[in-house]
């Protein structure tokens, strides 16, 4: 009998330097010079200073963040693919091998009921190991990594507006898209593991209501899908299972609706879950950030 098994803002380039350089040549060196109207003294005050130097934080070069995205995914179907492919193989040939193993156990038995849960459970079995794999590493390896990412990547962007609209400087709006793209860049690039490190900063109710957003937004059309094919398939490999031992469809069939109810059950705690762990602000990040958030970031 089988169980189950614990198992991506596009860079924007709005830095433009420029520089101005004014020269007060001596009228005496050139014979092209212009006859101006005489100076003042005032006017031969010397000019003020500009300083146009670049910031001196700048984020990840251009295409770091996409190509970290690319790699991300050819990491993910390096996991991924192998089962899926398995899976694409072993159930349509234990499929078509079905009719030969019930006669081979009908012969053995004599029972027709348990040759049929006998060649049942040679299909489901394979069935159900191939999806607990696939989805299984996904909702354990992937699903945290891409919460993060896009965690990371709706607050950072948040913070962005936050500063333009509350009246930042670009110096200051710039120095919080750097300081974004750097945050995301490192999301991107954390490798896959069990219980990842939460890197998602929210400061605002609103950026605390972005992280929640995607926190139960993916448990409820991601997560919960993936364990009811899992819950599924292990519910229908124990009643091959249990046919093949009594021969009782009735009793196969309660056990298989007895373990799917099972699964029912825990997907259900799965979504009270992260409705209730969702992250609460505290009271001093319900403001906006100031227009010194991108520097103190």
């Amino acid at each position: 009998m089988k169980s189950l098994r614990s198992v991506r803002v596009l860079p924007i380039v709005a830095l433009l330097a420029a520089s101005t350089a004014m020269t007060l040549g001596n009228p005496g060196q050139s014979s092209a010079a212009v006859s101006l109207a005489p100076l003042s003294a005032a006017s031969l005050a010397p000019l003020p200073t500009v300083n146009l130097a670049p910031r001196p934080a700048a984020g990840p070069p251009p295409g770091a963040i996409i190509r970290g995205i690319a790699k991300n995914q050819w990491e993910y179907c390096v996991l991924l693919c192998p089962p899926m492919i398995e899976f694409a193989i072993d159930v349509p040939t234990a499929a078509l091998r079905a009719p030969d193993v019930y006669s081979a156990a009908l012969a053995e038995t004599g029972s027709d009921g348990k040759a049929k849960g006998v060649a049942l459970a040679s299909v489901t079995g394979p069935a159900s190991d191939g999806i607990t794999e696939m989805f299984g590493k996904d909702i354990l390896l992937v699903v945290p990594k891409v919460k993060n990412v896009l965690g990371v990547a709706a607050v950072e962007m948040m913070t962005v507006a936050d500063i333009a609209l509350s009246g930042g400087t670009p110096d200051q709006v710039g120095a919080a898209y750097d300081s974004g793209r750097t945050r995301l860049l490192e999301a991107v690039k954390t490798p896959m593991m069990l219980n990842p490190p939460d890197l998602r900063q929210p400061q605002t109710r609103a950026q605390y209501a972005a992280v929640n957003a995607v926190d139960i937004g993916w448990t409820v059309g991601y997560i919960v899908p993936e364990l009811m094919l899992i819950g599924g398939a292990a519910s229908a490999d124990k009643a091959a299972n249990v046919l093949a031992t009594t021969g009782d469809p009735d009793q196969a069939r309660n056990a298989g609706v007895e373990s799917f109810n099972q699964v029912l059950t825990k997907v259900g705690d799965v979504v009270s879950g992260a409705i209730e762990n969702r992250r609460v602000p505290e009271p001093a990040t319900s403001a906006p950030p100031g227009n010194n958030a991108g520097a103190a970031r």
